[in-house]
């Protein structure tokens, strides 16, 4: 995609945070931001722990890593002087803010998500998270649940919280199963907080026809192809791997669904059941993170964040015995909701108005 002149994306300084820490990196921390350092650990008010110590210096130097670089220094820096700052994620990157002059950072927005929010999916501590917030001039989540939350948190920043969408292209729309087979689709990364095992699980206790195909790998991605093999005779599944995202958006203008599951222990605001309710497919999904700023009677199902696998089978089967006039209803509904209010166009749209607004405090 061709970027006018005035925006510059930078590349990635995610692999300062990776590989060993030497000793001599450590002893960088004693520098002239030494105090900074210390502030992020001293403002969180964690729980004092080895395991929480250890995040803290990774996130440190990490951030010593990326401010003592060249690129930094030499073109970074500058440019910052006359720009507004975006960081899309709330961590890595953005762990520079609380490092940088305040009247930089107060140019910045950050957007958070879920694993970079919720405290609870990092073992209660996110290093930095405190400092990023009370630097930036604006913190974006991009669900409403998420910007609750982070208000809850901190409360004297609540003002600066706000929800910016994230949003997915409008374009074709899935036909639905007219031969008495349901047809069912997830799609999403195969790990534990997933939870994709306990479709396979809901799925061995119907009776009815199924078809169930999932989109994504993972490090559990081996354990779902032996839970495949234990489906009954009326359940066939088809495990597709990694697909481009492209990929997946045109299998849903071509292929008849009837259902998306999407069944994680947390999430963010899944962008996966956008682009599945964008194509006309209702959602079953778990009530967890923004998720049931989505899914709701009118495009679907929200089952219980800690389910038992035959609440979902029963969710399915409701799904099969819906009139035809029921799921059309759905199904409309669903592109009415992402067209309303997750068209990407639009969303990006109103994420520019908000780094418009920041660039008037450089003025």
């Amino acid at each position: 995609m061709e970027l006018p002149t005035n925006v510059n994306v930078l590349p990635p300084l995610s692999r300062m945070y990776a590989g060993p820490i030497r000793r001599h990196e450590v002893l960088s921390l004693l520098g002239p931001r030494f105090h900074r350092h210390l502030r992020g650990l001293a403002i969180e008010r964690c729980q004092p722990s080895i395991e929480n110590a250890k995040k803290w210096l990774i996130s440190s130097v990490g951030v010593e890593r990326a401010l003592r670089t060249a690129f930094f220094r030499d073109q970074l820096l500058p440019a910052m002087k006359e720009a507004v700052l975006y960081f899309f994620w709330g961590t890595d990157y953005a762990r520079i803010l609380p490092f940088l002059p305040m009247s930089v950072a107060r140019s910045s927005a950050v957007r958070f998500h879920g694993f970079d929010l919720y405290h609870q999916r990092a073992s209660g501590f996110l290093p930095h998270q405190k400092a990023i917030i009370e630097h930036a001039g604006s913190v974006l989540a991009v669900s409403a649940h998420g910007a609750a939350y982070l208000r809850t948190c901190y409360p004297r920043h609540a003002g600066k919280i706000r929800v910016a969408a994230l949003g997915t292209e409008v374009r074709g729309q899935c036909k639905r199963s007219d031969d008495g087979v349901l047809r069912v689709v997830s799609c999403g990364f195969v790990r534990s907080e997933k939870r994709t095992n306990l479709i396979a699980e809901a799925l061995r206790s119907t009776t009815r026809r199924v078809e169930w195909t999932h989109i994504g790998d993972g490090p559990l991605f081996d354990e779902l192809k032996a839970a495949t093999a234990l489906l009954p005779t009326n359940v066939s599944a088809r495990l597709l791997g990694r697909m481009s995202n492209e990929a997946i958006l045109q299998l849903y203008e071509r292929l008849p669904i009837d259902v998306f599951v999407n069944v994680s222990a947390t999430e963010g605001l899944p962008v996966s059941i956008m682009e599945a309710m964008c194509a006309g497919i209702p959602v079953i999904a778990t009530d967890v993170g923004g998720s049931s700023e989505l899914v709701d009677a009118s495009t679907g199902m929200l089952l219980p964040a800690n389910f038992a696998a035959t609440d979902l089978t029963a969710a399915l089967e409701t799904f099969a015995d819906l009139r035809p006039d029921e799921i059309e209803l759905l199904r409309k509904n669903c592109r009415a909701k992402i067209r309303r209010d997750h068209d990407r166009d639009l969303n990006a749209n109103r994420l520019a108005q908000i780094l418009l607004e920041l660039s008037k405090t450089r003025a």
